[in-house]
């Protein structure tokens, strides 16, 4: 394939995301140049075109008939915009991470970014891909460059910095085309700083928001106590270098928690007899590791990103209101316990008291909990930390955290490593299903996607104008997949 043209191939290829659980066959374009790219939209515009970044996803959005790889679009540079703002200029293709070093060594930082530094720009972004204490990567980007069709059905490019059709491109999923190119505000670099506490109950975790505006944390399974990453950025009036021990501490982090750690239980998640032996690693191994106390001045990117992939696992992700993260907190606790085949009676604090005779709060939105529960084929036993990260509204029409239902959001990500995923996806749809109907909980796109269309309409009230303004990029719904069919509402085109 090196050195001929991305059109050149039409033998299709197996193309599989991270986790193994989405693959398909279809036609992999690697364009090097946007000109090539738009050859690419004319040459197949009767076919599915999807653009694939990094594929570190775990729903099935990607799939088409033919898929662009944008990888090979890497330039990263600093500019100024009109009003003398400094802005990112960042090809589709560019890795977080290399983009987080490319500004460091300028002296600046992005706004937000995810855990995982190996995810493209673009993919980060058409999916609402965010970090915590801040509102998602998509929020942030001020222009876009975008291929598609104008209304001849010609491949073009849209140069995008109206708020209107912005909305739609900062979390496109795909359907407002191609994202080649973006401008994103950039903030001088600047140091994070990391105190490692535990605590009994979730109440307590948040009343350290206000200090810790950027903190992290998590629901241990099986001791159900939290561990919470307390973070903030370091005063600038302070010393700007990472602390001595820094380096020490994040070499300890990777090889005893990333490696060490996530090996183990990766290998005995993977046998269902030895469910016993995962609930031992979290109540007593895991203390050990994460101490309480510890403290970390460091860079941003060293503080916030993991090294969750180096070992392949399955990804969903729920995001709450603020108001409502703490009942869906109780409210998952006694899914997992409950679907392990512990018995556990339903929490008495999820009761609505206001009805003639108490009801369930999830059932009076019409979904039965309990027969839901029940009808599991199969236990589960879940194996990972449950992640909590607090996400700020965005300016979006489709990214999770968008609209004005929340002024705050909580991201609640469930990860298995476990090789049978039908346990893991049963328990996954009862989850969104009851919380998306009692609290209004949206599923990550780029993650599993139990919803179906109906109920995500009902989710996310700007959904009719986000599918006019895809037809302006896209007339003849060239990059309307059977995922976007399935779930955001679009027809077959005429």
């Amino acid at each position: 394939m090196a050195g001929n043209a991305p059109t050149d191939r039409k033998v299709p290829e197996r193309v599989t995301n991270f986790g193994n659980n989405v693959a398909f066959r279809a036609t992999v374009l690697r364009p090097r140049s946007h000109h090539e790219v738009l050859e690419a939209l004319n040459r197949f515009a009767g076919s599915r075109i999807r653009a694939l970044g990094s594929l570190h996803a775990w729903s099935d959005a990607c799939v088409g008939d033919v898929v662009i790889d944008l990888r090979s679009l890497t330039r990263t540079r600093l500019v100024e915009d009109a009003d003398g703002r400094r802005l990112v200029e960042m090809d589709a293709g560019c890795r977080i991470d290399s983009v987080l070093r490319h500004l460091e060594r300028r002296g600046y930082t992005l706004p937000t970014f995810p855990t995982i530094g190996s995810q493209t720009v673009a993919g980060a972004i058409s999916t609402g891909t965010h970090g915590s204490g801040r509102p998602s990567l998509s929020h942030y980007v001020a222009r876009a460059w975008v291929a598609g069709y104008d209304a001849s059905g010609a491949a073009t490019i849209f140069v995008v910095d109206d708020r209107e059709r912005l909305r739609a491109v900062r979390c496109g999923i795909g359907t407002t085309g191609i994202i080649l190119r973006v401008w994103m505000p950039v903030e001088p670099a600047h140091l994070l700083e990391e105190k490692t506490a535990w605590f009994k109950r979730l109440r307590d975790v948040r009343a350290n928001e206000r200090e810790y505006p950027r903190l992290q944390f998590y629901l241990v399974p099986w001791s159900w106590r939290w561990f919470a990453q307390l973070r903030r950025r370091y005063p600038t009036y302070l010393d700007q270098r990472p602390s001595l021990m820094a380096p020490v501490q994040r070499a300890t982090k990777t090889v005893l928690m990333d490696i060490i750690f996530n090996g183990a239980i990766r290998l005995v998640a993977r046998s269902p007899r030895l469910t016993g032996v995962v609930r031992w690693l979290w109540r007593t191994v895991f203390p050990l590791i994460a101490r309480e106390g510890l403290r970390t001045v460091d860079r941003p990117r060293r503080v916030v990103m993991m090294h969750r992939e180096l070992y392949t696992h399955v990804e969903m992700e729920l995001f709450v209101p603020e108001q409502f993260v703490e009942p869906a907190a109780l409210f998952l606790k006694w899914v997992l316990r409950a679907s392990a085949g512990e018995s556990a009676p339903f929490p008495s604090k999820l009761f609505d008291e206001t009805k003639d005779r108490k009801t369930q709060l999830v059932n009076t939105y019409g979904f039965d909990v309990e027969q839901e529960r029940a009808d599991l084929p199969r236990p589960y036993v879940h194996d990972y930390l449950i992640t909590f990260r607090r996400v700020l509204p965005d300016d979006t029409l489709m990214s999770m955290s968008s609209g004005d239902r929340a002024h705050v959001w909580y991201a609640i990500s469930l990860v298995t490593y476990q090789s049978d995923l039908r346990p893991f996806m049963d328990v996954g749809r009862l989850l969104t299903r009851a919380l998306a109907h009692a609290y209004g909980a949206r599923p990550h796109w780029g993650k599993i996607y139990p919803l179906a269309g109906n109920a995500v309409e009902k989710l996310y009230p700007d959904i009719d104008e986000f599918r006019r303004i895809c037809s302006s990029f896209d007339p003849n719904r060239v990059f309307v997949s059977e995922f976007a069919r399935r779930h955001l509402g679009f027809k077959e085109s005429n």
